[in-house]
């Protein structure tokens, strides 16, 4: 599936694709040319590793997007994650941090 272009809401059709694996490095963009702009986001793959594409096609709560989701875990099913041996865990009283930054710019 090619998935430079979104198709119209009427597709009814949403689709959460995960990247496989580790990223191999921690950014990820969105381009949109009817309005010049581009959208990117950076996360330290060290503590955010994964990498979920939510492709909404008006398929979920009538929407028409496409999500990024940096992720502690492949999936959105821990057993899932747990058998690829792609999840973290979080002990009692236990934390986790990390950062996002988010850039908007113009396209060329």
């Amino acid at each position: 599936r090619d998935l430079r272009q979104i198709r119209p809401k009427d597709t009814r059709e949403a689709t959460k694709y995960w990247i496989k694996g580790p990223m191999p490095e921690g950014w990820c963009a969105l381009a949109y040319p009817a309005s010049k702009i581009s959208l990117t986001i950076s996360f330290p793959t060290a503590t955010v590793p994964y990498l979920g594409i939510l492709v909404n096609e008006g398929g979920w709560r009538d929407m028409h997007a496409a999500f990024i989701e940096p992720a502690t875990g492949s999936f959105d099913r821990i057993d899932l994650a747990r058998l690829r041996g792609e999840l973290s865990t979080i002990g009692p009283w236990g934390s986790y941090e990390w950062h996002l930054e988010i850039a908007i710019r113009d396209l060329p």
